[in-house]
């Protein structure tokens, strides 16, 4: 059987998403049904049918864990919309400001309501601009409700987010102490990344400071709601949110340093987790971070045993402990940006790429077409609106979300060592003048964009029958592809 674990990981990954558009008293009967096609496919075929009774056996196992979480998690504590009361909250990702509201996810720790669970999240709502830190706790009297009760695929249900509450004033906010039993850490690191991004802020004031906060250190206080509008419009938006694109210039520049000290693979790999673990954290543990690094560690661990890795079942594999874990975690659209992203670059790209002597401009446009073609669908569903203009948006600005990244870090790092302060600010105005470049690509777009209404299109809503589809064009892909394109542990890329 070609690929075993790609055929889990992606039976599983696509069971989940069907699993959200079936009403519960559906999933029990979905599960039976599938197992009994699974028996039914061992008792009557051979070998040629073991692909689909793995696959049979892996979809209901996905569809009986969405019901397990679903009655678990998600039904009591939606049972709570409507109920007022007192909670005490532990911020646990940056705050997003947007126009005249803040908003931020907490994680319950202490509320008034007898029925409540133990430990849940809410997503608040704050009008008006909030002194907000991730790792602060504040307690708050509010009303909750149900999260996005008209959506399938959103951030919140992916989050495990199934209660949201609205806060009329940043005032009512009241911020006690923090409890002796805190670790600390998540208070350390928030503290290093404010910090950092007020150093790089005073070196670059204005747009081009808060672009580069934002991409290379996730703190988007110094970034204007024009900006970001003008991110949207252009098809880039995903640039300002931390991701695997960020994790992986950073992981990418750090083993380009360490193979020109002449370092063995794999001193160059416990290095660059060390460090790439070290970024998660400074950054804040991000979902789309986290899988990133989930991502990462699989691919390096892999070849450190074996001299080469199929990417197919690197990406189902992937899949797999990225919603092992939380069920709900595939109505999380970051997370299938990640996922169709680099099955873009898996499946896709190797059939741009036919000839090796492509030039560097060529290349680019192929990963950028490879990547974008795979993510739109979802990248609609998320925005509700899909920019025509992304493709050459991305062909442009990526290469310079790369230079932002990697010396603004290096910059924000060496402008907080004493006495050498001044070193850092060469790599900072270089830093500076990328970004400066992607907002000036995104400022032209936004112009084309308000000129031409129509290079925005507005996106439906998916249907159970599109998921289904899209799920059985994929493993189809993955049963008939040769086993062809691999990543070499040597040459660090892939190969045929």
């Amino acid at each position: 059987m070609r690929r075993p674990l790609g055929i889990i990981g992606f039976s599983y990954l696509f069971s989940l998403g069907v699993a959200l558009f079936l009403p519960l008293p559906a999933k029990l009967p979905a599960v039976l049904a599938l197992l009994g096609c699974a028996l039914l496919t061992v008792a009557i075929g051979g070998k040629q049918l073991r692909p689909t009774a793995l696959i049979c056996l892996t979809a209901a196992v996905g569809v009986l864990a969405n019901y397990r979480a679903t009655t678990d998690r998600m039904l009591p504590q939606q049972a709570l919309a409507g109920s007022a009361g007192s909670f005490t909250v532990q911020v646990t990702d940056l705050p997003q400001y947007s126009g005249q509201t803040t908003g931020f996810t907490g994680r319950v720790i202490g509320c008034d309501l007898p029925q409540a669970p133990d430990e849940f999240l809410i997503y608040f709502t704050v009008l008006g601009s909030a002194d907000v830190q991730q790792g602060q706790y504040i307690a708050v009297s509010t009303q909750l409700q149900r999260a996005d009760e008209d959506q399938i695929f959103d951030s919140f249900l992916g989050r495990g987010i199934f209660l949201r509450a609205f806060v009329p004033s940043a005032d009512q906010l009241v911020y006690p102490p923090v409890p002796d039993s805190d670790s600390g850490m998540a208070t350390f690191w928030a503290d290093a990344r404010r910090q950092l991004a007020d150093g790089v802020y005073r070196q670059l004031p204005a747009q081009a400071g808060g672009a580069v906060c934002a991409m290379s250190l996730g703190d988007k206080r110094y970034l204007s709601a024009d900006t970001k509008e003008a991110y949207a419009a252009a098809g880039i938006s995903h640039l300002l949110a931390l991701s695997g694109l960020h994790v992986a210039v950073v992981a990418g520049l750090l083993t380009a340093l360490l193979q020109l000290l002449g370092l063995d693979y794999r001193v160059n790999t416990l290095l660059c987790a060390a460090v790439c673990l070290a970024y998660g954290a400074l950054v804040g543990f991000s979902p789309s971070v986290v899988r990133a690094l989930c991502m990462f560690f699989y691919a390096r661990s892999a070849l450190l045993f074996y001299k080469s890795v199929d990417p197919y079942t690197l990406l189902g594999v992937a899949a797999l402990v990225l919603t092992a874990g939380d069920p709900l975690a595939v109505a999380d659209v970051r997370l299938l940006l990640s996922l169709g992203a680099t099955a873009g670059l898996v499946l896709l790209l190797p059939r741009l790429q036919r000839r090796r002597s492509r030039g560097p401009v060529a290349a680019s446009l192929c990963q950028t077409l490879a990547a974008t073609l795979c993510t739109l669908p979802m990248a609609a569903v998320s925005v509700g609106k899909v920019s025509l203009l992304g493709l050459l948006s991305n062909l442009v600005c990526i290469p310079l979300c790369g230079i932002v990244v990697s010396l603004g870090l290096i910059g924000a790092l060496l402008t907080a060592l004493p006495g050498v302060g001044s070193v850092g600010f060469l790599p900072l105005v270089i830093s500076g003048l990328a970004a400066r470049g992607i907002e000036l690509v995104a400022g032209q777009m936004y112009r084309f964009v308000q000129r031409f209404p129509w290079l925005l299109v507005d996106a439906g809503t998916p249907t159970a029958l599109t998921v289904i589809g899209v799920a059985l064009i994929l493993l189809a892909l993955m049963l008939w592809l040769p086993r062809r394109h691999r990543f070499d542990s040597d040459r660090g890329t892939g190969v045929k």
